[in-house]
């Protein structure tokens, strides 16, 4: 009966959280953010928490201080803040204090080792499915997620290296661009020349998808 109850309240709240936000995508964090910094959580209060930096695309070094992500109707942290805790974090700041980007938290992504787990509600596009672009080995890639026991908690995502994941933000940076400024769904486009993309394209298939996604999503808006 709770099983039941539980699975009821879900169904009556799902409409509601599609409506309230749209999960931000990889693309969505590398150019929104204002730092992408690789750290471990070495302190942690009721509302922040700080991390010593290991690696930065931001030129950010020492130590970063952020804003605990708020748990609420329509998403959660998998699992309690605590010091050890190893993770790529997209960041932004705003009046001076520094938060996770994504209303569902997609801008924290557990480390292990060399491999960085990407949220599954980052890749998971049904604009991208629903081009007719993808091969069914690039369809099983985006739906090929699985839950995983992370920090304790149980994660659902995919994983992927870190260092290719990091070398792909730099490439979306450098290539794709959101004009924040304008009417939603904001005026966007591409840096790079169309050869260029292609070829990153058939080097990642991380790319691909992000390359083809963002491209639907400009002829969406026109």
């Amino acid at each position: 009966m709770k099983r039941l109850f539980i699975c009821f309240a879900l169904f009556l709240i799902s409409p509601i959280c599609l409506a309230k936000y749209e999960p931000l995508t990889l693309y969505h964090l590398a150019i929104q953010s204002d730092k992408v910094v690789v750290g471990t959580i070495v302190d942690e209060s009721s509302e922040f928490f700080t991390i010593q930096i290991e690696r930065s695309l931001d030129n950010d070094w020492g130590f970063l201080t952020i804003r605990k992500f708020q748990d609420w109707t329509c998403a959660a942290r998998w699992t309690p803040y605590e010091v050890g805790q190893r993770l790529l974090f997209f960041l932004v700041q705003k009046e001076g204090v520094l938060y996770t980007l994504g209303a569902g938290n997609e801008g924290e992504m557990p480390l292990k080792d060399e491999n960085v787990y990407i949220p599954d509600q980052c890749v998971t596009s049904y604009t991208f499915l629903n081009t007719g672009q993808g091969s069914a080995q690039e369809e099983e890639f985006i739906w090929g997620v699985k839950p995983r026991y992370i920090f304790g908690g149980r994660f659902h995502g995919f994983e992927h290296k870190l260092s290719d994941l990091l070398e792909l933000v730099e490439k979306i940076r450098s290539c794709f661009w959101i004009d924040e400024g304008s009417e939603w769904p904001y005026e966007k486009g591409f840096r790079c020349e169309e050869e260029k993309l292609k070829q990153l394209s058939e080097k990642s298939q991380l790319f691909r998808w992000a390359y083809l996604d963002f491209k639907s999503q400009i002829k969406k808006a026109i």
